[in-house]
């Protein structure tokens, strides 16, 4: 027993030393400003009772006043100056900045790196969580503005590895009017959303980013290996580029960049005379003056959307440059709305042995004049060898040009592509290859790609008698999915490719098993039907049509009211169902219309299902005969 109460005894004070605790600040501070309550909040000073003395905090969990490992830190009201973070957390016990509904951190302008909003400096596991309330932003800074000051939101640098930033907006941080002269010059490098220097292993996931030069800026500046952020399932919106991934030279491996889920409108609104502006979705670079330079490996960019006017300054929605090593940009819908961009809808800038795989992608530009844009452009600058380029399974329609290699230095594995709408097939040094056949006889490849109609709808997703459709290989050895025709972004929702690949970003033909009718019934007041089915359905791209009413009683016409996301659809009736009546049900499917919610497989035309019909409607004397019986004065009585 003393064994047992011992052992117990140990359990519960370690719990107590490692338990979490919550403190909070105000900007300027509450009651005692120990933290230890909203009532008692600390101030933003780095005194005494300020959040940025280091005096507060601890690298030790469960510190008894002191912001530590595991702990909390609420942000409360409006913040109007730096917050510097004092000390790290520890893996898997980061130490959290958390905002409370209303929280902000607001005044005219921020200044850049360590005068940023919340900065930090060789401080690692740190998590800004912004409690999808939190907001950063400026109120008065850049063109037509009071203020043109350079600026972060977010500042890490110095080894600060593993820092999140999630569920927060940013916004407003320096305003930029298209063709309007850049002021301050060279702006590019400081007027960020989150900065990161030399700090491996960030990750920022659900933030809405928007009005600044870079969202996500990353920079290495010293020799070694780092990991590159991860970053997925944002918005960006005005922003020049999205995200900026970039090295500086020799002697560095900045590897293993993801950029997935996001949603990228292109900011046109960066466009300047000088044509100094970057304007990009993602761009990536590791590059300093020759002859050598630094490395990138294992990038990857997937189920992002980009669309929206870039300008005709603009680069690429996707540009990925220097010596990159197994690269893979797949599952991307990339459509564009006004200007095309000088150089690609998906663009390389390639130096010496690279190896890139360009997978299931669809692409939409703007026709096929020279205005409409290029699909895929592969340049080569200063090659020291020939890059290795993969390309499969692409959707690329009403381009200029669908792929574009100017230099010759790439080898090609082209295949399974659909090239539609287009000026020309391909080109390279040679010239326009304006046909397929032209393109196949240069290349030796493209062997299964074809011309025909991918068929697109207006969100990029193949539809009946497309092309695209069940006509890809099989890539599973690389990934296994693609996005659900029904999804939206950011965070688009996934299904599982089949053994049977479609070409583009999109899965249309599923491996599922499709769910089947179960039952129907009507309630007691006939004005609705209720569908069920065997596993949970969701309505895809094709709607919640095709679901049809046979009555004896007459006409009725279901419209569908709710139940996407569960095993039971209900639908409002055109008329009321009276007691008796003979209900049975057919459903016609139009094609990612009603589908599983598991895999996307829709749903399989049925036909003359039984309904119960639990109706009470109806007039005591109404009659009808029904299936042998005669319902008299709501009755039901046999013959």
């Amino acid at each position: 027993m003393k064994r047992i109460l011992g052992i117990a005894l140990f359990f519960w004070l370690a719990s107590q030393v490692f338990a979490a605790t919550t403190y909070f600040v105000t900007q300027g501070g509450a009651g005692s400003k120990n933290g230890s309550t909203l009532g008692n909040a600390w101030d933003m000073t780095s005194g005494s009772t300020g959040i940025n003395n280091s005096a507060n905090w601890s690298s030790v969990a469960g510190t008894a006043g002191k912001l530590s490992p595991d702990d909390t830190l609420s942000i409360n009201g409006t913040i109007t100056s730096t917050l510097t973070v004092q000390n790290s957390g520890t893996s898997g016990h980061p130490i959290t900045l958390q905002f409370a509904s209303g929280a902000s951190f607001s005044k005219a302008f921020w200044g850049a790196t360590t005068s940023g909003a919340i900065v930090g400096t060789g401080k690692s596991f740190i998590t800004i969580d912004g409690n999808n309330v939190g907001i950063i932003e400026a109120t008065d800074n850049g063109d037509g503005k009071t203020n043109h000051q350079f600026t972060d939101a977010i500042y890490f640098e110095s080894s600060s590895a593993n820092w999140i930033v999630k569920n927060l907006t940013i916004r407003t941080m320096f305003i930029h009017i298209a063709n309007t002269a850049n002021n301050p010059p060279l702006l590019a490098y400081n007027a960020n959303g989150v900065h990161g220097v030399d700090s491996s292993n960030s990750e920022i996931f659900n933030c809405s980013i928007s009005d600044v030069y870079t969202g996500i800026l990353y920079q290495m500046t010293v020799s070694g290996t780092q990991n590159a952020p991860n970053v997925h399932d944002n918005t960006f919106f005005a922003c020049s580029s999205a995200g900026f991934i970039a090295g500086t030279g020799p002697g560095q491996a900045l590897d293993n960049m993801v950029w997935a889920g996001n949603d990228v409108t292109m900011g046109a609104n960066w466009l300047d005379p000088a044509d100094n502006n970057h304007i990009d979705g993602i761009h990536t670079s590791n590059s300093a003056a020759g002859p050598t330079y630094g490395t990138m490996t294992n990038h990857q960019v997937y189920n992002n959307a980009f669309h929206g006017d870039g300008s005709l300054n603009s680069t690429a929605p996707i540009y990925l440059t220097d010596t990159i090593f197994g690269a893979k940009v797949y599952n991307n819908r990339v459509i564009a709305s006004t200007n095309h961009p000088a150089e690609g809808y998906i663009a390389f800038n390639l130096r010496g042995n690279c190896t890139i795989e360009v997978y299931n992608n669809t692409i939409v530009g703007l026709g096929t004049s020279n205005t409409g844009g290029n699909g895929i452009n592969f340049s080569a600058n200063n090659p020291s060898g020939t890059a290795s380029v993969k390309i499969k399974n692409n959707v690329i329609t009403s381009c200029f040009v669908a792929v574009y290699n100017p230099s010759g230095a790439v080898s090609w594995d082209s295949d399974y592509q659909t090239y539609f709408n287009l000026g020309a097939v391909g080109a390279d040094s040679g010239g326009f290859k304006n046909t397929l056949a032209n393109w196949q006889a240069v290349t030796g490849g493209d062997t299964h790609s074809t011309v025909s109609t991918p068929n697109l709808n207006g969100s990029g997703v193949p539809v009946a008698t497309s092309g695209a459709i069940g006509t890809g290989v099989n890539l599973s050895t690389s990934f296994t999915t693609g996005i659900n025709p029904s999804a939206t972004f950011p965070n688009p929702s996934l299904l599982t490719r089949a053994t049977t690949w479609d070409m583009g970003a999109f899965v249309v033909t599923t491996s599922g098993t499709p769910p089947t009718y179960s039952s129907g019934a009507i309630n007691n007041l006939g004005s609705t039907l209720s569908v069920t089915y065997n596993a949970s359905c969701t309505t895809g791209a094709g709607g919640n049509g095709g679901v049809t009413i046979t009555a004896s009683g007459g006409a009725v016409t279901p419209t569908y009211s709710s139940g996407s996301g569960g095993t039971t659809y209900v639908y409002t009736l055109s008329r009321t169902i009276n007691i008796g009546e003979t209900i049975t049900t057919s459903y016609t499917q139009p094609g990612n219309g009603i589908e599983a919610t598991s895999d996307g497989t829709d749903v399989a035309s049925y036909s003359n299902q039984g309904v119960t019909n639990n109706s009470t409607q109806g007039s005591a004397t109404s009659s009808s005969s029904v299936s042998g019986k005669v319902v008299l004065s709501g009755k039901v009585q046999i013959k």
